[in-house]
């Protein structure tokens, strides 16, 4: 869960630290059972194809090892409920910050309320309903004008473990940043740049007594900023 809120810096910081600290629970999350059990059956395949001689027996096996590995790919390496594993990441830009935990939905919720506590008490602040709620990872997160959520996919691809052949998942659980199309149009539209929808361009009666050469450095000028604004975006710098 994901939980964002603004307020003064300095004092904020200091009790987030803190709330970090106390968090804080284990050192990684404990294995997936169900995938280890899969890996052990892959590595005794592995073991049985290297003695065997039979070319037809080989094949047989070689089936039964990939129809595992596919079962494995299925499931997390991970625990993902492991109750001994707590992580709490934070950022802040001024008065707007994000907090990230890795934890139950009633534990995310009670860092929430803490946190209303502690801006009215201690800050005399009262909580920004726009800017404030809790999310789930799978939802996009608005935050500093990016949209950020987290990125899966089921591309496979090989490797090596301890010389044996691996087949893994290319990308889990990759929080990922977007320029948020409301924000692209806006400056479109600001800019007179044309209509978003249509793509169509409108016509600049102040640029068309100009040169080709100032025409660009205007152009160049404007979008340099927000182009620099969202390098980080994936959809941007690869659009």
């Amino acid at each position: 869960m994901v939980t964002g809120f603004g307020g003064p810096p300095g004092i904020a910081d200091c009790y987030v630290e803190s709330l970090i600290a106390t968090f804080t629970k284990g050192k990684a999350r404990g294995g997936n059972p169900e995938y280890n059990r899969y890996a052990n059956q892959v590595a005794g395949l592995n073991r049985k194809m290297k003695q065997e001689q039979n070319q037809e027996i080989r094949g047989k096996l070689l089936h039964q090892k990939k129809e595992t590995q596919r079962h494995m790919l299925e499931v997390p390496s991970n625990n993902q409920y492991d109750q001994e594993y707590r992580r709490l990441k934070y950022c802040r830009y001024a008065d707007d910050f994000v907090l990230g935990a890795i934890c139950s939905k009633s534990e995310a919720e009670e860092i929430y309320r803490n946190r209303e506590t502690f801006l009215k008490d201690n800050l005399k602040l009262n909580t920004s309903k726009a800017k404030s709620g809790l999310k789930h990872h799978t939802e996009i997160i608005r935050f500093l004008g990016y949209d950020s959520t987290v990125r899966n996919s089921e591309k496979i691809v090989k490797g090596t473990v301890l010389g044996q052949p691996l087949k893994k998942r290319s990308l889990k659980a990759q929080i990922t940043l977007y320029a948020p199309e409301a924000k692209l149009k806006s400056f479109a539209d600001t800019h007179k740049y044309g209509n978003w929808e249509t793509m169509e361009a409108i016509p600049n009666s102040f640029l068309s007594q100009t040169s080709d050469a100032e025409i660009t450095r205007h152009y160049s000028a404007e979008m340099r900023g927000v182009a620099r604004y969202y390098v980080l975006a994936e959809n941007f710098s690869k659009g």
